[in-house]
């Protein structure tokens, strides 16, 4: 566990009560969080609502978030996507002259304002569903042309073409990619008649079967992916987070349920995305819907968190898109 971590788990810290304002324009609420228990996680990154600049947050003693810099993306550049890798530099999905013409471009760790990508990965043709990278930074993206894929890209500057693909042609659409330590990969999505996960092999390749397949509820929906390297799979089914073990079962092990939604609002978005940090917290974000608009929240847990924990981070963030222009949810990026 980080130093950080460890000392913001152990501390004692006073409770802070949560306070909910509205007012009539806007999105009507502000929020203050419901407890201070020390969220471990050192960066939050999403997108603007304009789609052209990457926002970095860092948590606060009140248990929000503060927006500190942001980056500035090329002008050519509808960013859609935010995802990391393991030292922390930022991988940005997105495209340029049509949904079809997608991008990753790669920054540093502590790039801001203007500073130029290291690397402009151009992908196959295709629109970029799901971004993903690897502890040797490789990069996984799911695409949608005439069918699902999942192409695999070297970590390797100069290496422009995927090392391999994965066929995806048992959705229609697919919500979210993971892919633990070991290269396995994990995606979430519809096949026409339900919501599935679905595990493949870290050598899987074409048309290769699942090795593992998780079905939803019935009615409900997978969402947001993360994974940990003892084969768990944590999933956003509808507004919980659901965590599967590493056998076949298709139950819940433990589940954590988002707050109920505030006051005027009378829809919960179900989330596609969700991020674990180094030490297993999670986060999600959550677009709220109601008669004075719509308002995005970012929520943490802590890794042991069951039921109706309270969130160790909960903040409001006007700033971000809560849509991409093809639909996506808030993009999220934690480190």
């Amino acid at each position: 566990m980080p130093l950080r971590a460890f000392l913001n788990r152990c501390r004692t810290q006073p409770l802070i009560l949560v306070m909910l304002g509205l007012c009539s324009c806007g999105s009507g609420l502000r929020s203050l969080p419901l407890i201070n228990q020390g969220s471990s996680v050192a960066m939050i990154y999403s997108i603007d609502s304009e789609n052209h600049r990457v926002l970095r947050y860092t948590p606060n003693e009140f248990g929000t978030a503060t927006l500190v810099s942001s980056i500035n993306l090329p002008g050519s550049m509808t960013a859609t996507l935010v995802t990391t890798d393991a030292a922390g530099g930022l991988y940005i999905g997105g495209y340029t002259t049509s949904v079809n013409h997608s991008e990753v471009l790669v920054y540093e760790a502590d790039a801001t304002d203007d500073n130029a990508p290291l690397r402009t990965l151009k992908l196959r043709p295709g629109k970029l569903i799901a971004l993903a990278v690897d502890r040797q930074s490789e990069i996984y993206a799911a695409q949608m042309n005439a069918r699902v894929a999942i192409n695999i890209y070297s970590g390797n500057f100069d290496d422009l073409t995927p090392i391999r693909s994965i066929d995806a042609t048992s959705f229609v659409s697919l919500n979210d990619l993971a892919v633990d330590s070991a290269g396995n990969v994990y995606v979430s999505g519809w096949n026409g008649t339900a919501y599935f996960i679905r595990e493949f092999s870290s050598t899987a390749t074409g048309a290769a079967a699942a090795i593992r397949s998780i079905p939803a509820s019935r009615g409900s929906t997978f969402g947001g992916l993360a994974v940990d390297d003892r084969g768990n799979i944590f999933a956003m089914e509808d507004m919980t987070i659901c965590k599967f073990g590493s056998g076949n079962t298709a139950i819940p092990i433990e589940s954590i349920n988002l707050p109920a939604k505030f006051m005027a609002y009378t829809k919960e978005t179900s989330s596609n995305v969700l991020r674990r940090d180094g030490i297993g917290d999670f986060f999600v974000p959550v677009t709220m819907n109601g008669s004075n608009g719509s308002v995005n929240m970012v929520y943490g847990f802590a890794s042991n968190a069951k039921g109706d924990a309270s969130p160790i981070l909960q903040f409001t963030a006007e700033d971000i898109t809560a849509s991409g222009p093809m639909g996506q949810n808030v993009p999220l990026a934690v480190f």
